[in-house]
C-alpha cells in the first residue's frame, strides 16, 4: 500500500510539474508574440507631486500599456525647459506653462496635444500686501517665464517709477522664505500649503485680478511626431485623461504611488492638500478634460505681443489652430493603432477625370471634394494616401478588384463593386440629373427619351443605372463630363445624364453656355468610400476617419467647390421659356398651370438642394417680406417657419445693430446691387450669432423683384475675435484695445475738430473688497460697476475698457464741457447708489475715483501719451483728494498740457 501511494504522490508531482512548465512555456510565447509597447517619454515642468497625477495613475492603473505606450517621466531639474527638449527630440512630450505659445510662433516645431490644466493656478507670492500695482515699484520678481506672469509685470511697469526686475526661478521657496526675492512665481496648489505650514505670513497676487486671462500646464510633443505618429499622440492624451478621473477618485492610493515611486519634496499630507484643490484647475467639469481652449491660445498670445515677446505681425498672422494637434479625433482600437503603423502608406484608387469630386489638377496633384476629405483623414490618422495620375476608371475598377488598390475613395456601393469591396456610409450625396439645350422642355420622366440618345459617362454607375432601368434609351458613353455635354451641344446626343455637382462645376469652369436642367432621374449619387472585403480592420479605421470630420469642415469643403448662383439663374431662365412658349397657345391654359406648379416643385427642389449649407433665404423686395427659408437657416436662429414666413429680416436686427444702416443696405439691394457683410443677429431664442451675409439681387424683366440671401456661419471666429478684444470678466473693451483703439480716436477728432472726452476711473479700497469677502466677490464687484457703466455710457460712439485690476478708461461723445463734467458726477453717484458693501469705505459701499478731461478743439501737435498722463493724473489726483471724488478738467491749449 505504501508503494502505490509514493507511486500516485510521484506521478501527480511529474503531472502538475509538466502542466505548471507548459503554462510557463505558454505565458512566454505570448509575451514574445505581443506586439512591443512603443516607448514614450514624458518631461516634467517641475518637481514629482500631485500636479502629474494623469501620468501617474495611468502608469499605476496600466492604462498606457492599454494603448501600446511605455511611458518614462523625466524629472524636472532648474535649467531644463520642457519646450527645448521636446524641440530637440530628446523628449516625446512635455508639461509647458503657456509660454509654448511664443515658441511656436518663433519657430520652435512643437504642437499643443491637450490641456493639463484648464486654468492656470499660477500666482505671484508676496511678503507684504500689495494696494495697487504702484506698490510693486522696485521689486524684485523670480518667475517661471509664464506668460501670465510678465504680462502682470508688464502691466505694472507702466505704472512704478523703477521698473521691476525678473529672474529666473531656481524651484526652491527659500529664495522667497529668505528675502533673496520680493515676489515668487507659485502654484496655488503648492506653495501657499507649504508657507501656512511653517507659519510663514504671505500675500498673494493673482494675475487674474488683473484681467490677465491664459493657459494653465499643457502638454506638447514635437510636430514631426504629432505628424507622423498621431494615433501615439491620441493614445497617450486618453490613457492620460483615464488617469486624471481615476487620481480625482482615489488621491489617497495616487499619492501613495508617487511617494513610493519618486523622489518627492512634499509629504503625504501635503500632496493631499495638493490634491483637494487641483480638479478645480484640471477641470472644473471633468468631461473638460484635456480640451484646448482656443480663445486662451489666442490670450496668451496677446499677452505675450503686449509684452514684447512677439510683433504685432506675428500675432496677427498667428491661428491657435495651427498650434494644436488634430490627432485626437480619431478612437483608434489598438489593433487599428497596430494596422496604421505597418501600412504607412495606403494605395487608393481614385477618378482622376471627376471634377468637382476628384480629379488630378494641373500641377498633378490630387485635388477636388474627396481628395479634401482624404487630407483631412491623413492628419488625423498618420497616413500617406497614395492616389493614381491620369489612370482610366477602368483600370482603378480592376485594382480594386485585384486587392492592389485597398480603398476607392469616392464611389457608389452597386451590388457589382460589393462583392469585392464593403463600403462606409456616404459621405457626398447629389442627385441624377439630365442637361439639354436650352429649346428642350421639362422631360418629366427617363421613359420619354426611349428611342433617342444620352450622353453618359463611361463606366460610371450613371450608365450602369440607366442600362437597368431604361434599356430602350440609346446610351453615348463618353470619358468624362465636359464631353458629355459638348456632345449634347453638338447634337450628338439629346442629352446628358450625371451628377449635378459634376454638372454645374463643368459648366462653370469651362465657359458652356446653352444648356439648363430639364429632368431629375429620381435617383442620387450615394459616394462613399469603398474598402477590400477581406480587410475589416482598414473599414472600421476609415469609418472612425471619416466620422472625425466635423460638419463645420464637411461645410467649408461643400462651399469650397459648389458654385450655386448658376444653377439657380440657369433654372430660372428654363421657368421663364416655359411659361412664355406655353402662354402663345392659349387651347392648353390648363396643361400651362400643372406644367408651371410641376416646374416650380422642380426648381424648389434644386433650391433646396443647394441652399440648405448656404442657410438661405429668398425676400420678396415689394412687399419686404421673406418667403422662403431654408431649414439650416432655420436650424440658426431657432425659430419656425411661421414665425419666419411673411416676417420681414428686420425681425432678425440686432438691438446693437443701426437700423439707419440697415435700411440703406436694403435699399441698395433694391436698386439691384448685392452687397457681402459681416453681420450680428439675434435669432428666436435671444441667441447671439454671426454670419457673413451675401445679397444676390433677383431681376426679372428688367425690375428688381426679390433677392436671395445666403450665410456662412462665423460665430466662432467672432467670439475669438472678441476674446482677443474684450475684457474675460466685464465684457467691455481690454487694455489690448485701449492701445489699438486709443490714438486713432483722438485723431479722428483731431480731423473732425470735435472735442474730445474721456475718463479714467477706479474701485476705491478695491483690494479690501478681495480681502475680506474673496476674489469671487471681488469679480461681482467689477461686474456690476461695469455693467452700470455700460447703461450710462451706451451710445454708439462710447468707448469702455478695462485697462487693468479695478482701473476702467472711458471714451464718450459730449459736446460741451459742463454737460461731460455733470455727466461724470451723476456716474459717480450712481455707483454709490449701487450699494455695494465695503466696510473699508468711509461711505461703507463701494465708490469710485473719476479724473475726468475734455479737449477742444484737439490739437494736431497732441499726442495720446500725453493725454493718458494727464488723465491719469488727475485720477490719482481725485484719490489723493479723499476718494469718491471727480477730478476735472478742460483743456483749450496744446500749453495747457
Amino acid at each position: 500500500m505504501r508503494d502505490i501511494f509514493y507511486i500516485r504522490f510521484w506521478f501527480m508531482f511529474l503531472l502538475v510539474s509538466l502542466l505548471s512548465f507548459r503554462a510557463f512555456a505558454n505565458v512566454d510565447l505570448i509575451e514574445k508574440h505581443r506586439e512591443p509597447l512603443t516607448p514614450v517619454s514624458v518631461q516634467l515642468n517641475w518637481h514629482h507631486q500631485f500636479e502629474f497625477a494623469g501620468f501617474y495613475a495611468a502608469l499605476q492603473q496600466g492604462y498606457f500599456k492599454e494603448q501600446g505606450l511605455e511611458v518614462t517621466l523625466k524629472s524636472w531639474q532648474p535649467g531644463i525647459s520642457p519646450e527645448e527638449e521636446v524641440s530637440e527630440r530628446r523628449a516625446d512630450f512635455g508639461v509647458a506653462y503657456s509660454s509654448a505659445v511664443v515658441d511656436f510662433i518663433t519657430g520652435a516645431p512643437i504642437k499643443l496635444a491637450f490641456a493639463n490644466f484648464q486654468i492656470s493656478p499660477m500666482v505671484l507670492l508676496s511678503k507684504s500686501p500689495v494696494q495697487q500695482l504702484e506698490d510693486l515699484s522696485g521689486k524684485t520678481v523670480m518667475s517661471h517665464g509664464s506668460v501670465d506672469i510678465e504680462a502682470l509685470i508688464g502691466q505694472a511697469n507702466q505704472r512704478v517709477d523703477i521698473p521691476l526686475k525678473s529672474i529666473p526661478s531656481t524651484g526652491n521657496l527659500q529664495d522667497f522664505i529668505d528675502g533673496r526675492v520680493d515676489l515668487y512665481a507659485a502654484y496655488q496648489t503648492n506653495e501657499p500649503y507649504r508657507l501656512k505650514a511653517q507659519g510663514i505670513p504671505f500675500y498673494t497676487l493673482d494675475p487674474k485680478t488683473y484681467g490677465v486671462q491664459s493657459l494653465g500646464d499643457v502638454v506638447i510633443t514635437h510636430k514631426d511626431l504629432a505628424k507622423e505618429k498621431p494615433y501615439v499622440v491620441s493614445a497617450f492624451k486618453k490613457a492620460t485623461i483615464q488617469g486624471w478621473k481615476f487620481a480625482f477618485e482615489n488621491p489617497e492610493m495616487v499619492v501613495d504611488f508617487i511617494l513610493e515611486h519618486y523622489s518627492v519634496k512634499k509629504d503625504r499630507a501635503a500632496l493631499l492638500d495638493e490634491a483637494k484643490l487641483i480638479k478645480n484647475f484640471v477641470a472644473p467639469d471633468v468631461s473638460m478634460i484635456g480640451e484646448i481652449d482656443l480663445g486662451k491660445v489666442k490670450t496668451a498670445a496677446l499677452n505675450a505681443r503686449n509684452v514684447g515677446w512677439i510683433t504685432h505681425q506675428q500675432y496677427k498672422s498667428f491661428n491657435p489652430q495651427d498650434l494644436v494637434c488634430q490627432a485626437q479625433s480619431v478612437d483608434l482600437t489598438s489593433a487599428e493603432i497596430t494596422y496604421l503603423k505597418k501600412h504607412s502608406k495606403i494605395q487608393i484608387g481614385n477618378d482622376s477625370f471627376w471634377e468637382p469630386f476628384e480629379f488630378i489638377n494641373p500641377q498633378g496633384d490630387f485635388s477636388g471634394m474627396s481628395a479634401d476629405y482624404f487630407a483631412l483623414m491623413e492628419k488625423r490618422l498618420g497616413v500617406k494616401f497614395e492616389h493614381y495620375l491620369h489612370k482610366p476608371w477602368s483600370d482603378v475598377i480592376e485594382a480594386a478588384k485585384s486587392g492592389e488598390a485597398k480603398i476607392l475613395s469616392c464611389a457608389v456601393a452597386t451590388p457589382e463593386r460589393q462583392e469585392y469591396m464593403n463600403f462606409t456610409e456616404p459621405y457626398l450625396s447629389f442627385p441624377l440629373v439630365l442637361v439639354a439645350r436650352k429649346e428642350v422642355n421639362f422631360i418629366d420622366d427617363y421613359a420619354m427619351l426611349n428611342g433617342q440618345t444620352v450622353a453618359v459617362p463611361k463606366g460610371y454607375w450613371s450608365e450602369e443605372w440607366l442600362k437597368n432601368n431604361y434599356p430602350e434609351i440609346s446610351l453615348l458613353p463618353v470619358n468624362d463630363v465636359r464631353q458629355g455635354l459638348e456632345a449634347v451641344l453638338r447634337g450628338e446626343a439629346q442629352a446628358f445624364s450625371g451628377n449635378l455637382a459634376s454638372i454645374n462645376f463643368a459648366i462653370k469652369r469651362y465657359g458652356i453656355n446653352g444648356l439648363h436642367i430639364v429632368g431629375d432621374g429620381g435617383a442620387r449619387f450615394e459616394l462613399a468610400i469603398g474598402v477590400n472585403k477581406d480587410d475589416d480592420i482598414l473599414l472600421s479605421i476609415m469609418k472612425k476617419a471619416l466620422a472625425s470630420i466635423t460638419p463645420a469642415e464637411r461645410d467649408a469643403i461643400y462651399n469650397k467647390w459648389i458654385q450655386l448662383e448658376l444653377i439657380r439663374k440657369t433654372d430660372h431662365t428654363t421657368l421663364i421659356l416655359t411659361v412664355i412658349g406655353f402662354l402663345s397657345v392659349l387651347s392648353i391654359f390648363v396643361g400651362l398651370i400643372w406644367l408651371l406648379l410641376r416646374q416650380k416643385k422642380r426648381q424648389a427642389f434644386y433650391i433646396n438642394q443647394f441652399n440648405e449649407l448656404s442657410m438661405a433665404t429668398y425676400t420678396n423686395l415689394k412687399t419686404g417680406n421673406i418667403e422662403w427659408a431654408s431649414d439650416s437657416f432655420l436650424a440658426l436662429t431657432g425659430c419656425s417657419k411661421e414665425v419666419v414666413l411673411g416676417h420681414s429680416h428686420f425681425v432678425f436686427l440686432h438691438p446693437d445693430a443701426d437700423p439707419k444702416e440697415f435700411q440703406q443696405l436694403y435699399d441698395q439691394v433694391k436698386q439691384g446691387h448685392g452687397f457681402k457683410k459681416e453681420i450680428k443677429a439675434r435669432g428666436c431664442h435671444g441667441q447671439d450669432y454671426w454670419v457673413e451675409l451675401t445679397a444676390s439681387p433677383e431681376i426679372k424683366h428688367g425690375e428688381v423683384v426679390g433677392a436671395w440671401l445666403t450665410r456662412v456661419n462665423i460665430t466662432d471666429k467672432k467670439r475669438l475675435e472678441e476674446v482677443a478684444i474684450r475684457d474675460a470678466l466685464t465684457g467691455v473693451y481690454n487694455r489690448h484695445q485701449f492701445n489699438e483703439l486709443f490714438g486713432s480716436l483722438l485723431h479722428q477728432s483731431q480731423r473732425k475738430a470735435k472735442p474730445f472726452a474721456i475718463c479714467m476711473f477706479d474701485i476705491d479700497y478695491f483690494k479690501s473688497v478681495n480681502d475680506q469677502f474673496g476674489h469671487q466677490q471681488g469679480d461681482q464687484v467689477l461686474i456690476q460697476v461695469a455693467e452700470l457703466a455700460k447703461q450710462k455710457f451706451s451710445r454708439a460712439n462710447d468707448f469702455i475698457f478695462r485697462i487693468g485690476g479695478e482701473e476702467f478708461v472711458v471714451i464718450s461723445d459730449f459736446d460741451h464741457c459742463s454737460e461731460f463734467e455733470s455727466f461724470l458726477k451723476k456716474f459717480k453717484e450712481a455707483v454709490v447708489g449701487l450699494s455695494i458693501e465695503n466696510p473699508a469705505s468711509e461711505h461703507k459701499v463701494v465708490t469710485i475715483s473719476l479724473g475726468g478731461l475734455f479737449i477742444s478743439p484737439v490739437p494736431k501737435a497732441l499726442t495720446s501719451s500725453r493725454v493718458y498722463s494727464e488723465l491719469d493724473n488727475l485720477m490719482y489726483e481725485a484719490k489723493s483728494s479723499g476718494r469718491n471724488r471727480v477730478s476735472f478738467e478742460e483743456i483749450r491749449h496744446t500749453d495747457d498740457l
